[in-house]
């Protein structure tokens, strides 16, 4: 953030006030460089930060356990559509799934800032070869001309990441810690300009 922003460590200000209690676990803001959101996400020995400009976005990252008892949460997890599904398919189909939609929720609702706050099992997804569409989201209001850009994708096949984006997604542009540095020390950061429809 004091990379682009180029505002010293010390001077970036983050704030997690909640909008509807003003209790501070809501979602982590910049005051001082409002035009700037992003979200970040860990597992295990992974850490993944998202950068988007003037849309709101969401990220989550998790480790593919193959031991993780999902079972025993996935009614509080998938809504009724997407358990009809669920249960039609084999074990490490049903594996993959369970960490796509949780990976996919957990994103979507760190974009609108609710978070676990709002039950999964009332969210509705609708994956479609590479399409992922918001089907029913009850404390989201989606007006007509207002974009949901969802992506979900494996990393180093033991980890899902999934991306919402309030917003038309064009790009997405990756990044490890050494590549970040010599992208905006090395004076490749086009003008410190985010690139428009894209996320670092």
């Amino acid at each position: 953030m004091s990379l682009y922003t180029k505002i010293s460590v010390d001077n970036l200000i983050i704030c997690r006030k909640c909008n509807e209690c003003d209790k501070y676990h809501g979602k982590p803001r910049l005051i001082n460089f409002k035009e700037i959101n992003f979200s970040v996400s860990y597992s295990q020995n992974m850490i993944v930060i998202a950068i988007y400009k003037n849309h709101e976005i969401g990220v989550d990252i998790e480790f593919i356990n193959s031991d993780f008892p999902y079972e025993e949460i996935i009614e509080d997890t998938l809504a009724i559509g997407e358990l009809k599904k669920f249960y039609s398919m084999g074990q490490n189909e049903k594996l993959k799934n369970f960490y796509f939609y949780w990976t996919i929720k957990e994103a979507l609702t760190k974009a609108t800032g609710k978070g676990l706050n709002d039950k999964f099992n009332r969210i509705e997804i609708d994956q479609d070869n590479d399409s992922i569409k918001v089907i029913k989201y009850p404390n989201l209001t989606i007006n007509d001309d207002q974009d949901i850009s969802l992506r979900s994708m494996t990393f180093q096949d033991n980890y899902v990441i999934s991306l919402a984006v309030f917003d038309s997604l064009k790009i997405i542009e990756f990044f490890n810690e050494s590549e970040i540095k010599s992208y905006f020390l090395g004076g490749k950061c086009r003008g410190l300009k985010l690139p428009t429809n894209s996320i670092l």
